[in-house]
């Protein structure tokens, strides 16, 4: 186990030989697209070390943290690095590309990717390995909660939860395993935002179409940090409205300043 407890693959390059690939999960790669996030990375890193230790202590099982850095402005990458985290530097200003190039440099059997605000519950980790290890799921995601005071936001959260369970997707913080991540396309770089929700849907379909199951985790979560405080609940709900009823949106940078404008 690395320093603070985030693995200890998580400074410099891993040795491709030290994990075999089985079907008993043995690394288990997390990935973080980065843009200006030095305010939310501390208790993001901090939770994930506290989760990692828990899934060594319980299953042998080692992780990597990988947080890629998109030209942040601020010390997004001195935070993650002095957190014990691998930084991979990527340029091309896409979320989905961003991802990606984080799952390209990683190492695991199975690969999660959490945003930079969202803090995994202490037993995230073990959940999703054990999971996995059965050999019945594609992969799938967790329970998401709000670090907010804002009752409409909080219940805002549920119906969308439930609206995605009707589609037997999740989306926020995402698992499967390397081969599949592959041989779904990875998470789709024509898209701007809302790519979980589009891989996600992909990982189901492929489950299906091989016996496996979409897994949703009720006992694992994620607390998601409450941005855009300062929008209003109609501000908010415009915005996912556009991204939901609008296609097209999602591939419309001007239409994507909550996710592009530096601010996110």
């Amino acid at each position: 186990m690395g320093r603070n407890g985030l693995g200890k693959n998580c400074r410099g390059t891993p040795d491709p030989g030290e994990y075999s690939m089985g079907s008993v999960i043995k690394l288990l790669s997390i990935i973080i697209p980065a843009f200006n996030e030095e305010k939310y990375l501390p208790k993001t890193l901090a939770a994930l070390a506290r989760a990692s230790k828990v899934l060594r202590s319980e299953l042998g099982t080692e992780t990597e943290v990988i947080v890629v850095d998109n030209e942040s402005k601020d010390r997004t990458a001195e935070v993650a690095g002095s957190a014990g985290a691998r930084v991979i530097t990527f340029s091309v200003h896409n979320i989905a590309a961003v991802c990606n190039a984080g799952v390209r440099g990683s190492l695991g059997e199975v690969v999660v990717k959490v945003d930079a605000d969202s803090q995994v519950s202490e037993r995230a980790l073990v959940e999703i390995v054990t999971v996995m290890n059965s050999g019945k799921s594609v992969g799938g995601g967790v329970r998401i909660f709000f670090d907010t005071d804002r009752r409409w936001v909080k219940v805002g959260a549920r119906v969308i939860e439930f609206l995605l369970r009707l589609k037997g997707i999740s989306v926020g913080m995402i698992f499967t395993r390397r081969e599949t991540f592959d041989a779904v396309g990875g998470f789709p770089e024509d898209l701007l935002a809302a790519e979980d929700g589009e891989f996600a849907t992909r990982l189901r379909n492929y489950g299906r179409a091989h016996g496996l199951r979409f897994s949703h985790l009720t006992s694992a979560s994620i607390l998601t940090a409450d941005r855009k405080r300062s929008w209003s609940f109609t501000q908010q709900l415009r915005l996912y409205a556009e991204v939901v009823f609008r296609p097209k949106t999602v591939r419309d940078r001007e239409k994507l300043g909550y996710w592009y404008d530096g601010e996110r």
